[in-house]
């Protein structure tokens, strides 16, 4: 019997350190959970933040190149002007020097009005870049008429410059 009191003892100082031991446990559980809810929160808070300042960053140098050269290249698409030794075809010139700073003035405008384009090509925002450039890849002068309208249109209009300085 002595040595049942003593295994019970034994026992039951296995069974207090086991509890202690969990108790212990329990307690840097808790920590860590307190941690980790503390660290979901701060990711939160940065992702919002991260989030917000994409909607108010506005492209690079070199995106705004990249429109400028997209809205370049579409008008000449357009009006079929060519490149031959790095200057206008000899073919292309009168188009180039009637029609294509109007074309280009109106994609630029169309683009603001019926894109995401900033005041500014350079005010973009670049959550909106790659939309633009869908767009204006895909631009036809936003006039009656399309391209054979707005060609039209810039006729009249210099005629009447003519007419007032003549």
């Amino acid at each position: 019997m002595a040595n049942d009191g003593m295994n019970m003892d034994a026992l039951l100082k296995v069974t207090q350190n086991t509890a202690m031991s969990v108790s212990g446990l329990a307690e840097q559980m808790g920590l860590v959970v307190n941690r980790v809810n503390e660290n979901t929160q701060r990711i939160i808070s940065l992702e919002d933040r991260m989030a917000s300042h994409e909607r108010t960053e506005t492209i690079s140098r070199a995106q705004a190149r990249r429109i400028k050269k997209s809205v370049i290249e579409r008008v000449n698409k357009l009006l079929g002007i060519e490149y031959e030794g790095g200057k206008v075809a000899d073919k292309c010139v009168k188009a180039d020097v009637l029609y294509r700073g109007g074309f280009i003035s109106r994609c630029y405008t169309d683009a603001k009005n019926h894109s995401k384009m900033g005041g500014s090509y350079t005010e973009t925002l670049k959550v909106d870049f790659d939309a633009v450039l869908e767009y204006i890849a895909a631009w036809q002068p936003e006039v009656e008429g399309g391209v054979d309208g707005y060609l039209h249109y810039l006729d009249i209009r210099r005629e009447e410059r003519q007419k007032k300085s003549a």
